[in-house]
């Protein structure tokens, strides 16, 4: 039966988009958010704080009472158009114009991601960090690791172009190395710098979160963008952190720091983490694999150097073609309505392909499943679905993961199942 998606699913763990160099990325360890315009004004509240109109034009998102009198404790105190509620940062762009009339992005969306290691070393922005992606005041294309411009999804490019069919995209890239000490700088931009092949310098140890800015134009042919501070090259972005610093530190522990891409952030709750027991019987199969299943011909068998604790199941078959594990029959059953979040540890060979499915029952009948898909690594990962049920209270939920497999062989370890009633 062909899945049809439930209408408030949402994947955190979203599908694999093709690789682009410098292009954020499902699959990439971190979250999004998505944040509305909210006001357009000649402020600047880091390059011209406390002077209003003395800057060119820029489009505000996020937090809505930034201006150019804004400090954090202002923020912090107001409201944002972000998804997240607990993101008051102040975000802001120089108004774009299409033959001398101003336009506004169709979306944009904040990505928080890292490209430094060890993930573990990210830490949170420190609150009232002020940064700056991109140079107004350039008079050439700077590198694609600062600003690219990309058809819908395609590929860096260091300018604008005719996208045909697609529309006008471009990615801000702020640096994310910092001094560890200053807020900010006279300069406003010394305080931070662009890591060197994946590490920050001894000048600026202390690795944060990557913000990249993704803004997209309803316009086809970008050669026609302008900005209030200038040409293409001048494309730049702004951002003040009025996090909750709560909220912040638990996304980069889970997301950054763990090595999952934790998807699209949303919903008003500000606190984006589980809540409720574990609903899954056998969770780490360390007495048994009761509850569980091999998936097609395959065989289920349990084996030691589980991810937390002695042991994990290991899923193997005797022939090419699908192979993994399933949790029929002992299915979930949704008793409350809710956003119900499924997460497993998984490990398998390099690059592999894995496909986590989460499906609604309601009788005999599939009602409604979410998917998600990410490249296995010979180290543990960890993978997440949320879905709502359509019907709460008279379905159960079934989960499995799968990899596809040329021959036979052991093909996939599964430890921690968990499936919880989540608050977003």
């Amino acid at each position: 039966m062909p899945i049809r998606r439930g209408p408030l699913a949402v994947v955190l763990a979203l599908l694999l988009l093709p690789v682009v160099a410098g292009v954020a990325r499902a699959g990439d360890p971190g979250w999004l958010n998505i944040c509305g315009f909210s006001h357009r004004l000649h402020d600047d509240p880091i390059m011209h704080h406390g002077m209003p109109g003395m800057s060119h034009s820029h489009d505000f998102f996020g937090n809505v009472g930034t201006d150019a009198r804004s400090t954090p404790r202002s923020l912090a105190g107001a409201t944002t158009t972000c998804e997240m509620a607990a993101d008051r940062a102040a975000y802001w762009m120089p108004t774009a114009y299409v033959h001398g009339v101003a336009i506004l992005p169709v979306e944009v969306r904040f990505y928080y991601k890292t490209n430094t290691t060890p993930l573990s070393a990210v830490k949170p922005f420190p609150a009232g960090l002020r940064m700056i992606g991109g140079d107004h005041e350039a008079t050439k294309p700077p590198p694609t690791s600062v600003v690219s411009w990309n058809c819908g999804q395609g590929s860096d490019m260091t300018h604008p172009s005719d996208c045909g069919a697609e529309r006008q995209a471009a990615h801000v890239k702020f640096p994310n190395c910092w001094d560890g000490v200053r807020r900010d700088s006279a300069d406003h931009m010394s305080h931070m710098a662009y890591p060197r092949d994946g590490h920050c310098s001894k000048s600026h140890p202390v690795p944060v979160p990557r913000l990249i800015i993704r803004i997209e134009w309803a316009i086809h042919d970008g050669r026609a963008l302008r900005f209030a501070s200038g040409s293409s090259s001048t494309l730049h972005a702004d951002f003040v952190n009025a996090w909750s610093q709560n909220v912040l530190k638990r996304l980069v522990r889970e997301c950054i720091n763990a090595g999952v891409d934790c998807g699209h952030a949303s919903g008003a709750a500000p606190n984006p983490v589980p809540v409720g027991p574990n609903l899954v019987g056998n969770a780490g199969f360390e007495t048994s694999l009761r509850g569980w299943s091999a998936v097609g011909p395959g065989r289920l068998r349990r084996v030691e150097a589980g991810h937390d604790g002695r042991w994990a199941a290991q899923a193997s078959t005797d022939r090419a073609g699908s192979c993994g594990i399933r949790d029929e029959p002992s299915w979930v059953a949704t008793s409350r309505p809710g956003r119900y979040r499924t997460w497993l540890w998984v490990r398998g060979t390099d690059g592999g392909d894995l496909r986590v499915l989460v499906r609604e029952w309601q009788g005999g009948s599939s009602i409604g499943a979410e998917v998600a898909r990410i490249r296995l690594s010979s180290a543990w990962r960890r993978v997440f679905v949320d879905y709502v049920p359509q019907a709460p209270g008279a379905s159960r939920l079934a989960v499995s993961a799968t990899t596809p497999v040329k021959g036979a062989g052991a093909c996939l370890k599964v430890d921690d199942a968990s499936i919880r009633r989540s608050v977003i």
